[in-house]
């Protein structure tokens, strides 16, 4: 098995473990990603049983659907019956997202949305501080952090297009240039959705970077503690 295999295998059990632990705690960390589609698969969720979503646990971080389809009848039934609920709200949410978002695309809350990214520099400046990394790209909606390892190098690119919404994702290259993880996120890794902040102006908009940092520190620690004993490509030094 290659590298990059043994760690997609562990990413995933690393996602079960951390979706059984947010069952105990009632997605609590997870809720700090709040985007429009992101509450659509919470109100979802909501509508099992503790015991259902500890089930649902162990297949939705799966990614693979051949590997999905191999799960007991159980597994599947609760992952359709997860699939069909998601689609059923968003048909009846229909009209009223749009009512929400047009008022979004005008107005007030099209000039917060620039006030967010006139304030992106200082908040972006202070998070890669945080997170140990440098700023390798700084545009109106897109920021990128990287950070160099022993391994290869992480990299986070920052979302801002959405209007009042930013949302970001882990990409890492091996030393050989590889891609071994591409749009990566935490709820993502989950199986729940994309990792989506919705805000509602532009004064709470360092404060919510502050809360998404926190927990991406915390993924990035446990994911190199994953990759460190793994049979990574290694650079031979110069002769």
């Amino acid at each position: 098995m290659s590298w990059a295999d043994s760690l997609q295998q562990r990413l995933e059990e690393w996602g079960k473990a951390a979706f059984a632990h947010e069952v105990e705690i009632d997605f609590s960390r997870a809720q700090v990603f709040d985007g429009k589609w992101v509450r659509h698969s919470f109100d979802a969720l909501r509508q099992f049983s503790k015991e259902d979503l500890q089930i649902l646990g162990n297949i939705l971080p799966v990614s693979n659907p051949e590997l999905r389809n191999s799960f007991p009848d159980r597994e599947r039934q609760l992952l359709a019956a997860f699939e069909e609920t998601f689609r059923q709200q968003v048909l009846s949410r229909r009209e009223q997202m749009i009512k929400q978002a047009i008022p979004t695309a005008l107005g007030p809350l099209k000039k917060e949305s620039v006030e967010i990214r006139r304030r992106a520099p200082a908040v972006f400046k202070k998070i890669a501080k945080r997170l140990e990394c440098e700023i390798r790209k700084a545009e109106t909606s897109v920021w990128m952090l990287s950070r160099l390892e022993r391994w290869g190098e992480i990299r986070m690119p920052f979302d801002l297009h959405q209007e009042m919404e930013f949302s970001y994702y882990i990409t890492i290259e091996d030393n050989d240039y590889r891609r071994v993880l591409e749009r990566d996120n935490y709820l993502g890794r989950l199986g729940i959705s994309s990792s989506t902040c919705q805000l509602t102006s532009a004064d709470m908009f360092a404060e919510k970077m502050e809360k998404v940092a926190e927990i991406i520190k915390w993924q990035l620690n446990e994911y190199v503690s994953i990759i460190q004993p793994l049979d990574w490509p290694r650079i031979e030094p110069f002769s």
